[in-house]
Order: structure tokens, then sequence, then C-alpha cells
């Protein structure tokens, strides 16, 4: 099933959110089950979105709260929640007829997350391990099978030229409650660095020691997975700063269309040369890869989309001033990044002290189409000293200034057009 994407949209529209939804907390289940179940509500959310799945993003920073929260609003517009935490992976059997098989990706060859991502997404199959395949009795194709039975010419025009995906296609989880030793320690905080140098440590003691440990576990990395799948869109992470990586990107990037969505991360947060690799294509980048849940925000919309008062309307209730007087604007950054908009700025927005005093909030734009709901949340709650904005660069995160010409009037007219709504 494609979704609908309207030209004026800069991503797809979802079906109407069901009536009733299921949710489960994964925190108790190892990451490939996060991915195989991840993905299979991609798949049934791209029919019509009815699962919610959430768990922390670090062991030891639990932001279970933010993701109850946000299920609240979904049943405070009148969606009803039940609760399949104990037992998700019944949603296997029960929307069994979604799916046509299972993609077996090779945590070895990391990349092959990201390829399975996608073509889960062109040929309606969950992602999984060869166990949990054979344990939900889900039939087999590995990436090397599919692409021997599948030509370029085939997979491509089943795969958006609208949209690019990055993630990260494993994260590393620390282990709790480790002990570790103090190499080196200092009791003062030096800011001219006269403390540059080169240490010698003894770790001779160190050696051979039977209870040593890695301080953490690589796991494939399930966020936001649903979202790629649903849309079917290509998923990659290639570094602009190791020349073969970025030369292929080049090749990707050439194949999109002007004013393309970059959803996702960049490698190492580099975000000076990924940006402005990006943005020689005429792509921005919109930060997704710790937004949970896409698949269900993109359609939440239900209930009054409370906007604020025009600008004109705002400025006429501000008294005239001086022209000689100097004003000091107080603005949250980061209106680019939608997981903020999702995560932390939630949390800074809930604050008992917001309203006190005149602020600026930056949010993306693109909440529009990846999420509405969370959006007119903002408008329906804010104050009159309140004020959102967009980010400096509109829809995305990006350097215009190295955008083609005819790419960045493109954005220009697409901003203008969703500004106005």
């Amino acid at each position: 099933m494609s979704l609908d994407w309207p030209a004026d949209r800069a991503l797809p529209l979802f079906p109407d959110i069901a009536r009733q939804i299921e949710y489960a907390n994964l925190s108790a289940f190892s990451s490939d089950e996060q991915l195989l179940l991840t993905s299979l509500q991609g798949l049934v959310n791209r029919q019509q979105p009815r699962l919610y799945l959430d768990w922390p993003q670090r062991r030891e920073e639990s932001d279970d709260l933010i993701n109850e929260a946000w299920r609240e609003q979904l049943e405070a517009k009148g969606v009803q929640g039940v609760d399949v935490t104990s037992g998700p992976f019944q949603s296997i059997d029960k929307y069994k007829s979604n799916v046509r098989g299972a993609i077996v990706y090779d945590v070895k060859v990391p990349d092959t997350i990201n390829l399975a991502s996608t073509m889960a997404g062109i040929f309606d199959a969950v992602l999984a391990t060869e166990e949990l395949a054979q344990r939900f009795d889900i039939p087999i194709s590995r990436i090397s099978e599919v692409a021997s039975k599948t030509s370029t010419s085939y997979v491509w025009p089943n795969v958006t030229d609208r949209l690019i995906t990055a993630i990260k296609p494993l994260s590393t989880t620390l282990y709790a409650n480790r002990t570790w030793d103090t190499l080196l320690k200092t009791n003062s905080s030096v800011t001219d660095a006269s403390n540059n140098g080169t240490y010698r440590i003894d770790l001779t003691r160190f050696i051979n020691r039977s209870n040593t440990v890695y301080p953490g576990y690589h796991g494939v990395n399930a966020i936001f997975r649903d979202y790629i799948v649903a849309t079917a869109a290509p998923c990659v992470w290639l570094d602009s700063n190791r020349p073969r990586e970025a030369a292929l990107l080049d090749n990707i990037l050439h194949q999109f269309q002007p004013n393309t969505a970059y959803l996702g991360w960049v490698p190492n947060g580099d975000e000076m040369s990924g940006v402005t690799q990006l943005a020689r294509h005429g792509v921005y980048v919109a930060a997704t890869d710790f937004y949970f849940n896409p698949t269900i925000f993109s359609e939440f919309r239900r209930g009054d989309q409370s906007q604020q008062p025009s600008q004109t309307e705002s400025s006429s209730r501000l008294p005239l001033r001086n022209s000689t007087e100097i004003f000091l604007s107080l603005v949250y950054l980061e209106g680019d990044n939608i997981q903020y908009n999702q995560r932390r700025m939630f949390t800074h927005w809930n604050d008992a002290a917001r309203g006190s005093v005149p602020l600026g909030w930056t949010i993306s734009p693109l909440l529009r189409d990846i999420g509405p709901g969370i959006l007119s949340y903002y408008q329906a709650t804010s104050t009159e000293n309140d004020l959102l904005v967009a980010g400096p660069d509109g829809a995305g995160y990006t350097y215009p200034g190295v955008w083609p010409g005819g790419a960045l009037s493109v954005e220009l007219a697409t901003l203008t057009l969703i500004f106005k709504l």
C-alpha cells in the first residue's frame, strides 16, 4: 500500500487514526524484538494507525513519562488505549494478514539493517533475526536472496524520490550499575590549557582481570523504523567525511527531487560536513533519530487545531515604542529538531514558570506533516507570553548559501505555503 502524498506536502499523509489503539512499553524486550515489532507497526499503521510502541532511549535515562504523556494526549482527543505490554507479540498473529514475510538482516554487516528497513516497506515484510522469524512462523527472506531475485529496475521505482532517511543501524547501550576505576582526576577547573600534555598511566593492574567488561553492548536501533517501513523510504548511514561514502551519498542524492527532506541525523554528529553535502543537492535535514511513533503522530490531528493569533493581530496589541529603545528577545532554539519538539521541549514547556515572562519557542514547520497533533498541543496550550516561531532556516536544518538556485526557489515557495496554513 502506498500513502497519499499531495504535491503541496513535504511528507506523506497517513490514514485516519483508529478509535482504539494498542500500546506497549518494550523496555523489557531485546533490541531485535523491538525492531520486529516496530517494523510490524510500520506495516499496520500505514493501513490505519493503531499501534503505539515506546521504550526509554537509555536505560539510565527513562523518559517513559514523556511517552505516556503524549499517549494521554491521544486519549484526551477521544482515542481509546489498550495496554498490550504484557503480550505485544500477540500483535504478530493479529496482523499477520499485513505481513508477507520477514527480511533477515546481518548484525555483522550493519548496513543490511537499513537496507532491510527499506525493502521491508516495499515487500510488506517485517525485520527479524532468523530465530525470531522461526519462532513466529514467518517466511524468511535474506537480503542476498531478495537482491538476487529483484533487479534495480524493479526496486528503485518502488522507492520514493521525495524523502530519504538516515538512522544509525546499531546503538550502544551502557551496562547499568557498573563500578569504574578512576585513572585520572582533577579537583579544579582549568580553562587556560595549562594542563595540556601527555600523561603516563599504569594499566598493568587491569591485565587478565577476570571481571573486566566492556561498558556497553551493541544492539539494533529500532527507533523511527516504523516510518521508514511505512513510507518505503531509502535509509542510509553514510559519512560525508569518508570519500567513498560521500561519493556514494552524492550518487544517491542525484536521484531525488529538489526540496527533499532528510529525516534522521548524520554520522558522528558532524553536522557541518553532512548538512553542507545535503544542501548542495537541495536537501534539508530534520532530526528525527529519536522521534518515537511517527506513524501515529503523522496522522494525529483530532480536535481543534487552535492557532496562535496572526502576526498582524499580535502586533496590533503591542504598544508603540520609541525607535531608540533596545529590546531583548529570549528564544529557545532547536526549532529544526523534530524529536526535540516531541521530547525535551515538552519537558521545558510544562515547567510551572512558563508564561511568566515573554519567550519565543522555535518549532519545526514539518510538524504540520509528521506531528500535527504535537503542533496543535503547543498552539492550544500557549500563553500570551509564548510565541511559536520557525527555526532560522525554515522547515529543516540547512545552509541556504550552497543550495542550487532553482531548488532554493522551490524551498522558499513551499515554506511560504506552510507558513500561511
